[in-house]
């Protein structure tokens, strides 16, 4: 997964961004996802905000791997 665009870390803004906005800017890199055979994939995210990271990531993988396994790996402090 990899952004098209940048934009600020969430907690450094008021004004954060949606999972839609994130569902735009965020692509699967086809050549990694077709080099080897998924068959789980896991999250890692800081949840520092709302998890509005994770669920956009999940929502495009879960998209692009139907029926595969997706876990969430939350660091926290």
């Amino acid at each position: 997964m990899r952004h098209n665009d940048s934009h600020s870390a969430a907690h450094e803004t008021n004004s954060s961004l949606t999972v839609e906005d994130l569902l735009a800017i965020y692509e699967i890199d086809e050549a990694v996802a077709n080099s080897n055979p998924v068959t789980s994939i896991a999250i890692f995210d800081d949840v520092l905000t709302a998890a509005t990271h994770y669920r956009a990531m999940q929502t495009k993988l879960a998209g692009r791997f139907p029926g595969i396994p997706i876990f969430g790996m939350f660091i926290a402090r």
